[in-house]
């Protein structure tokens, strides 16, 4: 049972092979806030809505595997986000989930993610477990482990757009480049400033550049109004 739930949307675009078709996605979660600091499950919540309405949005949805990346990366400005397989509304979901987790760093706990889109004739997918099995394995198994780096969904930061680089004259050799983009400042737990204690009683610093004004030293001037 969860006690809220907030529903985002996001136009991106989806590649499944050699098929690229515009796609616009509605994404609800159901949630339960965690611990006693309203201020942190207020900020938890708005990475969740930053990455869906912000970082999603105007997208290029694409599996970690399709040769495509590599030219999209340098070829084009699209932001191009890499998912574990074809970007099928259930895998967005289990990944953005996985990424939910992440980002909110238990102040959120998510009971359910519900995912549809436009193209899925109106049907809406329902995921209650953020790890999803394919073919290939387990989403939860990390395709950088080997490397010792963490994929975007297995990260805490804002970047999604990690890409493997395969040298066109030595299929073996490949190179990751990963995207570590930090969160904008008012996104960072370091922005509350106040914590429940300070609240509570505790004397709250004010910062340098506010000048107190001293008792006795100010004089304010009245200006008489109009007496028409």
């Amino acid at each position: 049972m969860a006690d809220m739930s907030w529903t985002g949307h996001w136009t991106s675009v989806s590649i499944v092979d050699n098929f690229i078709s515009p796609c616009n996605f509605t994404l609800s979660i159901d949630f339960n806030t965690a611990g006693v600091n309203a201020a942190r499950h207020h900020l938890a919540f708005s990475r969740i809505k930053h990455v869906v309405e912000e970082v999603l949005h105007e997208s290029v949805l694409i599996s970690l595997d399709n040769p495509m990346i590599s030219y999209l990366k340098k070829h084009t400005m699209s932001k191009v986000i890499p998912l574990h397989t074809d970007p099928l509304e259930v895998v967005i979901a289990a990944t953005l989930w996985k990424k939910f987790i992440k980002i909110t760093e238990d102040e959120i706990e998510i009971v359910r993610v519900s995912i549809s889109s436009d193209q899925s004739d109106g049907m809406i997918s329902h995921l209650e477990e953020p790890d999803l099995i394919d073919n290939e394995g387990e989403l939860n198994s990390d395709p950088f482990a080997s490397v010792k780096q963490a994929i975007w969904w297995n990260r805490s930061d804002m970047g999604v757009s990690d890409w493997v680089e395969i040298d066109e004259e030595n299929v073996n050799k490949k190179t990751i480049h990963l995207d570590t983009t930090e969160w904008p400042e008012y996104l960072q737990w370091d922005f509350i400033t106040i914590s429940d204690d300070d609240v509570i009683g505790n004397p709250v610093k004010v910062s340098d550049n506010v000048i107190p004004i001293k008792k006795g030293k100010w004089k304010p001037e009245v200006i008489p109004g109009d007496k028409s």
